[in-house]
């Protein structure tokens, strides 16, 4: 099969999309399957390479866009945050940190409040303009996959899909778009109709749709009944690199003979954080609570991007703290066997599952997660896992939650953590990419 592939995210950036498609083209390629990826460029260039059966080729936002990302501090790409940081080394450094600070506050007040579909939004016209170059003149595809969060992916899809209706088209859909209200992509005073209406535009032109959980499949059937017959839950991956990385450290023992903390536990979060859909304070408040009750201090780490979450705001003398930001697949990978217990703060929706879920559980660390919606969907998840720890948090913290959770850190160096794991195999490689092939062979 051709497989052309679109994703604002890929390799080497880090982020669940590009860890997800990374594994699931790369065996893609080698199962015989042609794979094509187009994904957005880190800096002002074109770029194409190719490896096996798989093209690579990164396309440069229009110049509003490398302005947005090069002033507004808003680019998550590695190598751009590289040559930012090489700058500010130069002469002009404090010049041009003035110029970024005021080009922020002004796309903040103009661009963010009416840009759309989202912050994708520079990349469609270029990425247009070159899959119907390639298409025109190079080959054609048997089936095309375009993958959000950002939505701005199937609005190529959409324009593809009209010039060449015998594609199978795919809409893989790993976050809601247009009833995503808690942490919104755009303006909804300006664009809720719209985004409604081109969302069932749009699953009306495809051929099928993937989301990753049953709640988000029911989500869509409720708003836009016909699309129901379209949707197909295909689960959260475990990264190949994540079960690699496990059965190498079991050869050599590092997971079983590391040494225990006899000062603190331990605790690791590694993920995004937001201020509205994932924040930490009710956790931190409730670790601060228990922790008179525990005899080790406690040490959480966050690992991951921080968003718009004020972490100044976050004072608990009682336990330590500390925010590293993004850090390498590899360290983040390192931080979650070396914690004492895994933390997963859970959505404020109803429908959404952290991908690191996957990961964590394969990691055979106790996991305590913290939910604030009832019907949470990483409390479904975690009720398969025998080390896990599920605390409901409304608006109060009570006695009893804080010595239900001074009483499950005070254990978990006792835990045994020899599990069954056949339960995660529906997680592997081999089974998502082929649920995903099903849809088109």
């Amino acid at each position: 099969m051709e497989i052309l592939i679109i994703s604002y995210y890929y390799y080497p950036e880090v982020n669940p999309r590009s860890i997800r498609w990374n594994a699931i083209i790369n065996y893609f390629s080698d199962h015989g399957h042609n794979v094509t990826i187009v994904t957005v460029s880190p800096d002002n260039q074109y770029h194409q390479e190719s490896n096996k059966n798989i093209k690579i080729i990164r396309v440069p936002e229009n110049w509003l866009g490398r302005l947005r990302r090069r002033f507004g501090g808003l680019n998550n790409n590695r190598n751009s945050e590289i040559k930012r940081t090489k700058l500010d080394k130069l002469i002009l450094a404090p010049m041009f940190r003035i110029l970024k600070s005021v080009s922020k506050y002004i796309y903040f007040l103009t661009i963010k409040n009416i840009q759309w579909p989202d912050h994708a939004w520079a990349w469609i016209y270029p990425t247009k303009r070159r899959i119907s170059q390639i298409i025109d003149s190079e080959k054609t595809f048997d089936v095309l996959i375009t993958v959000s969060h950002p939505f701005s992916s199937h609005i190529i899809g959409s324009s593809i899909k009209k010039k060449h209706p015998e594609i199978f088209w795919i809409m893989d859909k790993g976050d809601p778009f247009s009833f995503l209200v808690e942490a919104p992509v755009n303006n909804l005073y300006l664009y809720r109709r719209l985004n409604q209406n081109i969302e069932s535009k749009f699953l009306k032109e495809s051929d099928a749709v993937v989301v990753t959980t049953e709640e988000t499949k029911f989500e869509y059937e409720n708003i836009f009944p016909h699309a129901r017959n379209k949707i197909k839950v295909i689960p959260p991956l475990l990264n190949p690199e994540a079960v690699l990385f496990k059965l190498e450290n079991k050869k050599t023992g590092i997971l079983e003979n590391h040494p225990k903390d006899k000062e603190f536990i331990r605790l690791a979060f590694v993920g995004t954080l937001y201020n509205k859909i994932r924040n930490p304070r009710k956790l931190l408040k409730l670790l601060s609570m228990s922790s008179s009750f525990i005899n080790k201090k406690i040490k959480v780490d966050f690992y991951g991007p921080i968003n718009d979450l004020d972490t100044t705001s976050f004072i608990f003398p009682h336990i330590l703290i500390k925010f590293h930001g993004h850090v390498d697949r590899k360290i983040a990978l390192n931080k979650m066997w070396e914690a004492d217990v895994l933390i997963n703060i859970g959505n404020t929706t109803t429908f959404q599952l952290p991908s690191k879920l996957i990961e964590y559980a394969s990691m055979s660390k106790p996991i305590l997660n913290i939910s604030s919606v009832n019907r949470d969907t990483s409390t479904k998840f975690l009720s398969s896992y025998p080390l896990a720890k599920n605390i409901y948090i409304d608006d109060l913290i009570t006695d009893d939650l804080v010595k239900e959770t001074a009483d499950y850190l005070k254990n978990v160096s006792i835990m045994d953590l020899n599990y069954n794991e056949s339960w995660l195999n529906s997680y592997k490689i081999e089974n998502i990419a082929k649920e995903y092939e099903s849809l088109f062979i």
